[in-house]
């Protein structure tokens, strides 16, 4: 064991039962003085400390006379209480409290199965959307509304790519109807509007309603005029309204909107080049047919825009 004497009182005592305060070393007595001697001071937290022995153990006290014994998280302990520290074994309290913890966890996750299974298939879903995979999102998102009927957000997620799907099949009218149920819902997302728009044009181009195709094209490209695949949908509107009614001034407006389209595609002009050539086909032959019909007849080695 180690002494040391006390700056004040000058008195030795255990190096144990002694304080450093202000860089002095004080007994607990000395110590109590100048701590209310200087109440209402800030003291730095790192200005006061006991000061520790270290060839005594700090737990269970023993005395190794002038051997200094290892530390342990500051602590000098000797080896056989520095071994139950680091191998202390949990308390049986702890392990019963956990085992009971995990049975109320397994039980939450059965009696919630049902929203287990609804998260699962949500996760499936977005990752069929970013594989392209629309059928198969569509068919996640409605698994997931089954589930989970109380989460209208699936169910409207299910209808809306489905009618994206739809879009792509070429049943904009179809997709239009999908589209008008999911408004209330998701009618303030931003880019739904453009999206009906798609759909209101592709559904007027499949009734032969080309007037009310141009008007929703031209509302389109007013929505961004930097869109060449917008502007070309344009000059795709004028193209049917010439295959119909042979007006040469219809032709030479729908050669004006593809020079237009072609202009703004300069950064990207493989993006629309399929469509253009599906335009100028119906100009020159005047034989009006959908985007999946001309890919039939000319197939192309690269992707195709999904426009009439």
């Amino acid at each position: 064991m180690r002494r040391d004497v006390c700056a004040r009182c000058e008195q030795s005592q255990p190096l144990n039962e002694l304080f450093r305060l202000g860089g002095q070393t004080l007994c607990e007595r000395c110590t109590n003085e100048e701590l209310q001697r200087r109440a209402g001071e800030k003291i730095p937290t790192d200005d006061l400390a006991r000061l520790s022995d270290p060839t005594v153990c700090a737990r269970c006290r023993t005395d190794y006379g002038s051997q200094e014994l290892p530390r342990v998280a500051g602590l000098p302990l000797c080896p056989a209480c520095e071994e139950g520290c680091r191998d202390r074994p949990f308390p049986d309290w702890l392990k019963k409290g956990l085992a009971a913890l995990l049975v109320l966890a397994a039980l939450s996750i059965y009696y919630h199965r049902r929203f287990v299974a609804g998260y699962v298939h949500a996760v499936r879903a977005n990752r069929a959307l970013r594989r392209g995979d629309l059928p198969g999102a569509v068919a996640h998102f409605e698994a997931a509304a089954t589930v989970v009927p109380e989460a209208a957000s699936l169910k409207s997620m299910a209808t809306f790519y489905r009618a994206m799907d739809l879009m792509q099949e070429d049943h904009s009218a179809e997709a239009l109807k999908e589209l008008e149920r999911v408004r209330p819902s998701l009618g303030t997302e931003p880019g739904f509007d453009r999206i009906m728009l798609y759909a209101e044009a592709g559904a007027a181009f499949e009734a032969k309603n080309y007037d009310r195709f141009l008007d929703r094209e031209q509302a389109l490209a007013r929505l961004d005029p930097s869109d060449a695949v917008a502007a070309a949908g344009v000059a795709s509107a004028y193209a049917c309204q010439f295959s119909v009614s042979g007006d040469e001034t219809l032709r030479r407006q729908a050669l004006e909107q593809l020079d237009r389209a072609r202009g703004l595609s300069k950064g990207d002009p493989a993006r629309f080049k399929e469509y253009e050539e599906r335009i100028l086909h119906r100009l020159q032959t005047r034989e009006i047919i959908s985007g999946r019909e001309y890919r039939k007849r000319f197939p192309s080695p690269g992707p195709a825009e999904a426009k009439r």
